[in-house]
């Protein structure tokens, strides 16, 4: 019928031919079909390129060697086709592959046949290619694997670019040492142990999970590897001792839990180890004194203080927080760590007192070394064999200290030198004061009298004990609550907050009624480094209708909500495990995507009026069924949430008010639902089922009952057939409707 297709990709399947008056259709794929004929659908037979068809005027149908393809859209000719290549061809595959025209800087690239002068290229004096490197580059698409059959490649920077990036042949890269893969959304590193040279491998920030890849343990010639803000889980294997040659591990925030292992000691050049921000329980073991090449050690808890080597000020966390997980047992002395520059253990459970031979055995005792024991159970005294050390930064608040050795109070260059200008209590407050940090510093806040010496019986105390009963009063109180339990300080933008000259409809992030008096209305604080926990006297706030936090590593406390107006909150990428004592009937937009629920959070189910729901990127693993209860759900979003077996009926028969439907990148099978009840439905999104385990089947539906469509995504599953005569045929605007059936099983015209 009379449809004008924006955007229809049919790549990658198993189509022989296209009727020809389809290739009359000039307004077609943004009116490419004009220009470029029947090869923006799909390229003829026995040609073929990266995309399956004809993009732009450079991504022409390359022929075949051999006439052997049956099938229009293919991305590659037959193995036997292949020729041997040369630098100069791989590049230019590889800018084809990765949609070089849309890149940020493509100097050079296919203008000359000197690839050696392209930007991002580097070669030796034999013109090979030992370095490619094109970070936050706007690459996309799938880098060809012959990327590793440039022989003197020494190493591949791709980090920061949006792509589909595959291991498949790196074995081939002989000479390969590093590689920069963070955030490419890598979800998988299978095939990366073909490998025999990598030694510097970095895969930070990507959506890699599970327990850590049991191949890792098979490149035992990695000296440095990069794996932080991932979802690795699970314990820490026996395996790691397989990494000898290892000098640098980073694991800071993933998901990994348990005892560290005993095996971790025989890592005898680590100089760098970071498993900071995991759930990591159970006691120090003892052959952490054994690695005695290390320089930094940071096993803080999840809420720990990673601030404090780069801002000593930061290192200050409320009493409210949890202290009873994470590593437990005494403090060992670490006393072989010769070469210790930095110790990071804060918020755990260590307890006992600080031993008297407490890293004794660091050589060099001279330069500034940064001690992190904030939040533990530790008692008793600071020994007097620090003083040994010149130039400590020594984090210590919100233990029981009771007593400061003699002599450690004389250390001026302590803590930065703020020992020389405030005294002791730039280390710790003393008894019977307190403020937010636990100690004073020059230009900060100074330790507060309580009003009795037991409101604040230890050393380095962050409130006198007191103050916990005391009453917020009024709405710019409330406010001056949230700012400090949840890092105003440290926060990126903090403009106004505090200010006793201007009102806080004023404050950074606060937006206030238009009524008198005025009243907060919304509070929007993404991706502001906020820390600790947004305080529940928030919902004390009347006219409170919107608060928005996405982005920062907070707790967030939701006793009391049920009893505000609050009709949009967004909870996305805050680290949440859960959302206890989440009640309303207010609430109409709930985020909560890119977070750590290990299952389908059960309070969202009593949302009577919840309207919008964004769960994408956890762990849910299945939906229950009483979700299709929730009849004022008009978008749904699940994407990459470790769903599997056959979509769930409801969804299709009883969210009748459905317009946005997404649960992209899971595992589903089973046949397409019927979908003729989500008469409102705009977009579905169904795709990309098969990488992940699973793929739908079954024949393409006509979806012709569903005149709302704007956009159908089914790639990436195992859709046979051909695709039905009346598809999308009742769809009202057919000018606006995109179409995405890739890599299926699709045949026919």
């Amino acid at each position: 019928h009379d449809l004008i297709i924006s955007f229809l990709d049919l790549s990658g399947n198993k189509i022989t031919s296209i009727p020809s008056d389809l290739c009359d259709n000039v307004d077609w794929m943004d009116g490419m079909v004009q220009e470029y004929g029947c090869a923006t659908l799909l390229c003829p037979k026995s040609t073929y390129n990266e995309f399956g068809r004809q993009t732009d005027a450079e991504s022409v149908c390359r022929t075949c060697n051999r006439d052997s393809e049956p099938h229009l859209g293919r991305k590659s000719c037959t193995e036997e086709d292949e020729s041997e290549e040369t630098d100069l061809t791989i590049l230019k595959e590889f800018y084809y592959a990765t949609a070089g025209a849309g890149w940020i800087d493509s100097t050079g690239w296919l203008d000359t046949n000197d690839y050696c002068s392209w930007f991002g290229v580097e070669c030796n004096e034999d013109d090979e290619v030992t370095k490619l490197s094109l970070p936050s580059n706007g690459l996309t698409g799938t880098p060809k694997s012959s990327v590793f059959d440039l022989s003197a490649l020494v190493e591949l920077d791709l980090q920061e670019n949006t792509i589909d990036f595959s291991f498949d042949g790196i074995g081939r890269a002989i000479r390969l040492e590093t590689l920069h893969l963070s955030s490419t959304n890598l979800d998988s590193i299978h095939g990366i142990s073909e490998s025999k040279s990598l030694r510097i491998l970095h895969l930070t920030q990507n959506e890699l999970g599970g327990p850590i890849p049991a191949e890792l343990f098979d490149m035992t010639s990695l000296k440095k590897l990069f794996m932080n803000y991932n979802q690795f889980s699970g314990r820490i294997p026996n395996r790691i001792s397989a990494w000898t040659n290892l000098e640098e591990l980073y694991l800071l925030h993933n998901r990994l839990e348990g005892q560290i292992p005993a095996a971790i000691g025989e890592l005898t050049n680590l100089r760098v180890l970071s498993l900071s921000e995991n759930s990591l329980t159970g006691t120090m073991p003892v052959e952490l004194g054994d690695l005695e090449k290390i320089e930094i050690l940071a096993i803080q808890r999840e809420d720990g203080t990673a601030g404090a080597a780069s801002s000593p000020t930061e290192t200050g966390f409320d009493q409210q927080q949890s202290k009873r997980s994470g590593l437990r047992g005494n403090l060992p002395p670490l006393d072989k760590l010769k070469h210790l520059q930095e110790l990071y253990l804060g918020e755990n459970s260590l307890e006992g007192t600080i031993p008297v031979n407490f890293l004794n055995g660091v050589l060099d005792k001279q330069s500034e070394i940064t001690v992190d024991l904030v939040s533990n159970q530790l008692e008793g005294e600071i020994p007097a064999a620090l003083a040994g050390f010149k130039k400590m930064k020594l984090f210590l608040a919100d233990n029981k200290i009771s007593d400061i050795a003699d002599g450690i109070c004389q250390k001026d260059d302590w803590m930065g030198g703020e020992v020389d200008s405030v005294g002791c209590d730039a280390i710790l407050c003393p008894p019977g004061t307190a403020n937010r940090f636990g100690r004073e510093h020059s230009g900060g806040l100074s330790c507060q009298s309580c009003s009795s010496a037991e409101d604040a019986p230890y050393y380095g105390m962050f409130s006198c004990l007191s103050e916990e009963d005391q009453t917020i009063v009024g709405e710019g109180d409330i406010l001056k609550d949230f700012f400090e339990k949840a890092g105003g300080r440290q926060w990126q933008t903090n403009t106004g907050w505090l200010s006793d000259s201007n009102s806080f409809c004023q404050w950074h992030g606060v937006t206030c009624t238009t009524t008198d008096p005025v009243s907060v209305a919304a509070i929007h604080l993404s991706n502001n480094g906020l820390t600790g926990y947004i305080s529940s006297s928030l919902w004390i706030l009347p006219s409170l209708a919107e608060l928005n936090v996405a982005g920062n590593d907070v707790k967030i406390q939701l006793e009391g909500i049920e009893n505000s107006n609050l009709v949009y909150l967004n909870l996305d990428q805050t680290g949440i495990s859960s959302l206890d004592n989440l009640s309303s009937t207010n609430l109409q937009l709930l985020h909560a995507t890119d977070n750590k629920f290990s299952s389908f959070p059960t309070e969202i189910l009593g949302l009577q009026n919840l309207e919008v729901l964004f769960l994408s990127n956890n762990e849910i693993e299945e939906l229950p069924d009483s979700v299709g209860a929730m009849q004022t759900l008009r978008f749904l979003a699940c994407d990459e949430c470790g769903l599997k077996g056959q979509l769930p009926l409801w969804v299709t028969s009883s969210l009748t008010n459905l317009e946005y439907a997404s649960f992209r990148q899971n595992a589903f099978a089973g046949t397409v639902p019927d979908m003729t009840a989500l008469t409102g439905l705009k977009h579905i999104d169904i795709g990309a089922q098969r990488p992940h385990g699973g793929g739908l089947t079954g024949q393409v539906s006509d979806l012709a009952t569903l005149t709302h469509l704007v956009e159908v995504a089914f790639d990436g599953n195992k859709l046979t057939g051909p695709i039905p005569q009346a598809f999308l045929q009742n769809v009202a605007d057919v000018e606006l409707i995109t179409v995405d059936l890739r890599n299926n099983e699709i045949t026919g015209s």
